[in-house]
């Protein structure tokens, strides 16, 4: 109900109004950005193609099929972009991977990975998950196979440390967020053993899709990485 107050004026609450494209009145978005509304239609993009491949693999493709469970890992370098471009630093990173042949020629492959990033002068560590898939195509006489793959990747943060400000900006740790997806692409390129195994070498470019830290807008971790790889068969 209304209330009088002074000379008998009267006051009314009113809610906030809220307006498409602007902020509210708390400072809360209204609407996603474009940039998480992109983010979102990749991740969705990449989930129905993979889902996709499975499904239409098909019984005769799932009989023939073989997965591969190994050990990964070698180098990094990394910068961190776009609003600022840091200078590179050299890093590590190592893990698991399984791949599945959903069919003759198509390779999914889901890894967890122990991976260094950011770039001079703050180092991250993360916990990182990539998802991928692509084209496995045989070589010379068949004993070596190449694999051209993208997909998309989540990583988790483990640690963060700065060292020291670039020019103007200063990467308070702090301010780190939490989470990280990103877009890997590479290429690999491994030996088939005539027991199934496999050793190979992996180059990867990953590119940061969402912001490193909370209080930089457009700041993105740019990772190639240089790895080794190990598989050994599972199931038929």
């Amino acid at each position: 109900a209304p209330a009088t107050c002074g000379r008998g004026k009267v006051m009314t609450h009113s809610s906030p109004t809220f307006r498409p494209g602007r902020r509210s009145e708390f400072g809360g978005s209204i609407h996603r950005s474009s940039k998480e509304q992109q983010v979102k239609r990749l991740i969705q993009s990449c989930i129905f193609v993979a889902v996709t491949i499975l499904v239409t693999a098909g019984p005769g493709h799932a009989q023939r099929a073989k997965a591969l469970v190994g050990a990964i890992g070698g180098a990094t370098t990394s910068d961190i972009c776009c609003t600022i471009n840091t200078g590179s630093r050299w890093g590590g990173t190592a893990g698991l991977f399984a791949a599945f042949r959903a069919s003759r020629q198509t390779v999914i492959s889901l890894e967890a990975l122990w991976t260094q990033k950011g770039g001079s002068p703050v180092r991250m560590d993360y916990l990182e998950i990539p998802l991928t898939f692509g084209a496995s195509m045989p070589t010379g006489n068949g004993d070596w196979r190449a694999r051209f793959y993208t997909g998309i990747g989540i990583a988790f943060k483990l640690s963060c440390n700065s060292t020291d400000s670039f020019g103007s900006i200063n990467f308070d740790c702090d301010n780190a967020n939490s989470t990280e997806w990103s877009w890997p692409f590479g290429l690999l390129l491994a030996r088939v053993n005539p027991n199934g195994s496999i050793f190979g070498f992996d180059i990867r470019y990953n590119y940061g899709l969402s912001d490193t830290f909370k209080n930089l807008n457009s700041s993105h971790n740019r990772t190639w990485y240089f790895r080794l790889l190990y598989g050994l068969p599972v199931g038929n």
